[in-house]
């Protein structure tokens, strides 16, 4: 995204930019407010605004009185009332000299950048407002002094955290890396001064910590986790970021080396088809020494990455015994809570074995069965009795059967039945059995 310069290059402009008459007027120089205080009231507001609208537009934190005039170009004329607005804003707190806000942060920024906004900047601008401030009198604003806009480095921040933290986390950055980053999420075009002073804003708000690492003569940036106050970058993780950082540049010199490789192989076969037979061979000679320092540097490569890999093995195993000492605590305090112990669990199997055993008890009492056999056999005789009673008898035109034929016992039969004795008698009580069965 190009950087915005003046008015002429945003898609909007600012309300009534377009009427004449109006922008004439508010163009000119502050009146004394007490002529007509709803109109210097409007005018002052409409350009604090502005100044918001030039800081957007440009995507700037930091802005001077001569940056917003020359912006804020219309016709070939500046703004001329703007000394007072910057002198407004800078009373009340909404900007602050980059200087004072430098020093605020290496004295540990939030609580003296926080006393100067709330209470220092008040009280001055009321004690202005006293001695009577809006008059006309021109305010002397130096036009080339850098100031910061709160509410800008408030709002820039906020987004440049919520993009880094969200692609980043848990890494150490550099301020370089934080810029390629914005530059790939943002639609916002950041440099890297303002990128530092976002940084030291978010560190005073313990969004992010920075430290200066001597090894790597770079600034180290780690942000926080959501909502968490970040924590220190520690001694591992700084040998870890020196680990990647190694390891990016050995790809990138790997990258070259290998691209000289493939032209000095080009080169043997230039040499080679013009029959230069001693250069082809010092070449191929530069090749093999090239080959070497290649392979040299892969061993290198692996031998980090390999560590790289063990590191994260480290952390990932940490991470899951914690896990596992917070789920046997969890599960330790459960079971105490809900009493859960090997004598509770003894006593409680014991009473269900008893319950069971009297149940089974209890089954086997109720299935019994009830009164004597004596009793059974006289009910069933009388049952017998009823049915010869209630059985149906013979119709009286029904012609009578014949006479049976009287069977007499003849001799043999008696031998017979002297013969099987016993046969004789199971026959009878198994015929007997079968009478009583159909009644």
């Amino acid at each position: 995204m190009s950087r915005v310069r003046t008015i002429a290059d945003c898609l909007e402009t600012p309300k009534f930019w377009e009427d004449e008459t109006k922008m004439n007027a508010w163009f000119a120089p502050f009146r004394s407010r007490d002529l007509n205080p709803l109109n210097y009231d409007n005018k002052m507001a409409y350009w604090k605004n502005n100044v918001q609208f030039f800081c957007d537009q440009t995507s700037r934190i930091s802005l001077s009185l001569a940056q917003v005039k020359s912006f804020f170009v219309r016709n070939g004329k500046t703004p001329n009332c703007l000394p007072l607005v910057f002198q407004n804003l800078l009373d009340e707190g909404s900007i602050q000299l980059m200087s004072d806000y430098e020093a605020s942060l290496s004295n540990n920024t939030w609580s003296g950048w926080a006393v100067n906004k709330f209470i220092n900047s008040p009280i001055k601008w009321s004690f202005q407002k006293l001695v009577g401030s809006v008059n006309s009198e021109p305010i002397t604003i130096d036009e080339n002094a850098e100031y910061i806009h709160l509410a800008s480095l408030k709002k820039q921040s906020d987004r440049l955290f919520k993009c880094v933290s969200a692609e980043c986390k848990d890494s150490i950055l550099t301020y370089a890396d934080i810029k390629a980053v914005s530059d790939r999420t943002l639609d916002i075009d950041l440099d890297l001064k303002t990128i530092e002073l976002i940084v030291r804003f978010l560190e005073t708000e313990r969004k992010a910590y920075v430290t200066f690492d001597k090894h790597c003569n770079l600034f180290l940036i780690k942000f926080a986790n959501s909502s968490s106050p970040v924590q220190p970058i520690t001694d591992s993780e700084i040998s870890v970021f020196a680990l990647q950082t190694k390891e990016k540049v050995l790809i990138k010199d790997l990258e070259k080396l290998e691209k000289e490789k493939e032209s000095l192989q080009k080169e043997v076969k230039e040499l080679l088809g013009k029959n230069m037979r001693n250069m082809a061979k010092n070449t191929l000679r530069k090749q093999k020494e090239l080959e070497k320092r290649i392979a040299k540097h892969v061993n290198v490569l692996e031998n980090i990455q390999n560590l790289l890999y063990k590191v994260q093995d480290t952390e990932a195993n940490s991470q899951i015994l914690e896990s596992y000492k917070i789920g046997a605590d969890a599960l330790k305090s459960g079971c105490a809570q809900k009493g859960l112990t090997l004598e509770n669990v003894d006593n409680t199997m014991e009473e269900i074995e008893e319950a069971l055993d009297t149940h089974n008890d209890i089954e086997e009492t109720l299935g019994r069965t009830v009164g004597t056999p004596a009793e059974d056999a006289e009910l069933e005789n009388e049952l017998a009795d009823l049915l010869l009673q209630d059985a149906p008898s013979a119709p009286p035109d029904e012609p009578s059967s014949p006479p049976r034929k009287m069977i007499t016992k003849s001799k043999d039969d008696d031998k017979l039945e002297n013969l099987f004795p016993a046969m004789s008698s199971d026959l009878k009580s198994s015929l007997k059995l079968q009478k009583s069965m159909q009644l």
